[in-house]
């Protein structure tokens, strides 16, 4: 977007754009041809697995076993197969349902927390694991509090997905690994160096996905308006 419409300084063949967000700094590259972005890479935050094959009680479902790491958020990963419920767009509120039950219960037995940001804290995303899915290629339906899916492989928990992996000793440093949606779409990860986040082992992945702009809005802002800045009671 910042490409396209002009909001920044535009080089071919690449555009880079630093971004300040909730969960730190985030560069982003852009390939760029003839104006147009073809695709982005970003650099996320440091990731890391915080649960390795951890239990919990799941109303429903019983115990269940999860891995828990971040990658800009926390990220609950289980495996479908063994909730019982097929990995298929007909089971979609099954699987939805499942996820949104996962979150509550993790949250409500142990709420993850950040080592060094107390503000970054509780579980609001499940990576619902495809079966047959590996280090090179991860399929999966990605649950949201308080309700969907989403339509993207998601950029932080492709990251998150990829920390976990490398915990596991399954991805390496510099390997390309696919990470596909319940929808189909894809976004390529890679980690590219090893750090640690308050003493723990950590990992810098990069995203790489294409986006496109789909609508504008505009806003005013009247010289008379008493509110500008909004109101708050």
């Amino acid at each position: 977007m910042l490409v396209e419409t002009g909001m920044v300084e535009v080089t071919e063949p690449v555009t880079t754009v630093r971004l300040d967000t909730p969960a730190g700094l985030v560069v982003a590259e852009v390939a760029v041809a003839d104006g147009r972005a073809e695709s982005v890479t970003i650099t996320n935050v440091p990731s890391f697995l915080l649960r390795q094959d951890d239990t919990v009680c799941v109303p429903g479902l019983g115990d269940v076993t999860y891995d828990l790491a971040f990658g800009g958020n926390f990220y609950a990963i289980v495996e479908v197969d063994k909730l019982g419920i097929e990995f298929d767009r007909a089971h979609k509120d099954r699987l939805l349902a499942a996820g949104l039950d996962i979150m509550a219960a993790i949250n409500s037995a142990d709420e993850p927390v950040h080592p060094t940001r107390d503000d970054i804290r509780g579980c609001h995303h499940v990576y619902l694991q495809a079966p047959g899915s590996t280090a090179r290629h991860s399929r999966h339906a990605m649950a949201i509090h308080p309700g969907w899916f989403d339509r993207s492989p998601c950029g932080t928990g492709t990251s998150a997905r990829m920390a976990q992996l490398y915990a596991r000793g399954e991805l390496g440093l510099g390997s390309d690994f696919i990470n596909e949606s319940f929808i189909g779409s894809r976004f390529i990860g890679r980690l590219t160096q090893t750090t640690q986040i308050g003493g723990r082992a950590a990992v810098v992945p990069t995203v790489t996905g294409r986006a496109w702009i789909t609508g504008t809005a505009q806003y005013f802002l009247d010289p008379t308006d008493p509110y500008p800045e909004g109101f708050e009671l």
